[in-house]
Parts: structure tokens; sequence; C-alpha cells
């Protein structure tokens, strides 16, 4: 199964420092306040495609981009790791004029790759550095992508029809970089994770958006939800289920009548071996 397995905010959160979010199992935010917890979960959503623009940093009755927010300097990076089937990937984001921009990594995070020491001093690298120890390692690290590009590799958009050398790059990249494994598709998972991770989040928006994937990945013919089709087995489930909890409040009394059953048999089982005898013997 595939999944986005931490999040390593390189010197943006904490300046020159790795932090490291786990996202597999449960993990906890404390913290007053504007202390940043919620602008920190939301960065997630840029793994699975959400647009900078709309990941917006409040400041004051303004809002500050994501790249100016996230990628202060030339070493500040955000890093997804990602796990698909038996490989790990990882996703690094760097900013350039405001600019969010992409690249795969063929290999797991190590935090040693984003350190280069020179005369006894240790620094962060940046995004020229990091290409080329990492392939000095024999590791891949894709050219920089745009948003629009990125999202329709990791959701693996197999409806996209571009030409040229941007949609050949996409053809190119998405069998081995995108989240879905088994040549699934994720489109829209954005505009979903979107709405749940809003505090005002809409109702009407999650439905939609739901309505779409199904739409496009041709599980429902239009874009009204109904149960028509499947009426007959909803109402077998409907039945079933009842009988399920029927016995399951006469369970005492089933089992009651189990154990007699069982001690009928051994009654039966007795008289017939007596029976037998008789007849051995010639007693009626």
């Amino acid at each position: 199964m595939s999944h986005l397995n931490r999040i390593i905010a390189v010197d943006n959160i904490s300046r020159g420092q790795f932090v490291e979010i786990p996202t597999i199992e449960h993990t906890n935010f404390n913290g007053v306040i504007r202390a940043g917890k919620t602008t920190t979960l939301r960065a997630a959503l840029l793994f699975y495609g959400t647009r900078p623009g709309d990941i917006a940093k409040a400041k004051g009755d303004a809002f500050e981009g994501f790249a100016t927010f996230y990628f202060p300097r030339p070493s500040s990076f955000l890093v997804y790791e990602y796990i698909k089937g038996d490989k790990t990937y990882c996703v690094v984001c760097s900013g350039k004029k405001n600019q969010v921009q992409y690249q795969f990594l063929d290999t797991a995070f190590e935090q040693s790759y984003f350190l280069h020491n020179s005369q006894g001093i240790t620094t962060i690298v940046d995004t020229a550095q990091l290409r080329v120890f990492l392939e000095a390692k024999g590791f891949e690290l894709t050219a920089k992508i745009g948003s629009e590009t990125y999202a329709k590799v990791i959701q693996s958009n197999k409806r996209y029809r571009g030409k040229g050398a941007n949609a050949e790059q996409i053809r190119r990249l998405r069998p081995k970089y995108s989240l879905p494994a088994n040549g699934g598709s994720i489109e829209n998972i954005d505009r979903v994770l979107s709405n749940i991770f809003s505090s005002k989040a809409s109702v009407a928006n999650i439905r939609s958006a739901l309505t779409n994937i199904l739409v496009q990945e041709g599980l429902i013919s239009s874009r009204t939800l109904t149960l028509d089709e499947h009426a007959g087995q909803i109402g077998d489930w409907f039945d079933s289920r009842e009988a399920w909890m029927d016995l399951e409040n006469r369970r005492e009394v089933v089992f009651s009548l189990a154990e007699t059953a069982a001690g009928y048999q051994g009654v039966t089982n007795n008289l017939s071996g007596l029976m037998g005898r008789c007849n051995d013997i010639g007693l009626r």
C-alpha cells in the first residue's frame, strides 16, 4: 500500500535545523495559539498536489505566499518521503522567485545528503549542490517541475492528453513516481483533502469532489449519486443484517437449545445402544 511516510522540514520551520514529522501513525501537535500548528499541518497538502497558492499563510490581514514562507533561503526544503510498494521515494520541494519547484528522488531521505562539510564547517546545501551530491552517489534527482505538472504525476492523472516536452515528462515520471500503485489514480484527492483540512469544510464541496472522482473513474455515469442500480443489493444487505441482529438478541436461547439438542442426541445414542443389547439377548 502506498502512503506518505514522513515530512522533513529543512532550514525553514527552525532555521538551520532538520524537523521531522512522522505521518504513518498518530502524531500530536501541541503548542500555544499562533505557534504554527495548522500552518505546519497544511504543508502536507502540497504533497498530494494542492496548489501552493491554495495553502495560504495568514500574515495580519493579508496572506504570505507559500514559497516565501517555507523557502526563505536557498537551503530551505520540504522533503516528503513516501512508500510505494517495496520502494521508498522522496519529493524534494524548494523555492525560487516565489514559486515552488518539485523534484523526485529515487531513494529514502538521509540527512547527510543535505549537508556539506568544507574545512571543518558543516552547512546545509542549496539545490545546485544537492543535485551534485546525489548524482555522485548514483541516485536520480529529477529536473525541477511546476505544481501543475507535479499534480498530474503524483496523482497519476491518466486522462491528461497533452503534447510536447511537458507531456512527455509527465508520461515518463508517472509510472515510477506516482503515489498510487498498480496503475491506480487519485485524481482530485487534493480537493478532498483541502476541504477536510479546512476549518470551515463545506459538505457540498466534499460531495462534489467525491462525485467528480467517481465520474472520472467510471464508477458512476452521471454527477448525481443514486442508489437505484443497487437497491436490490442494499435490500438484501438490510435483510441479512436484521436477521443477524435478531439472532444476536436470541443468543442465549439458541445456545440453550443447542445444549438441549446435544443432550437429546446423547439420550438417543444411549437408547440405541440399549436396544441393540436387548436384541442380542432376545428381549423386546
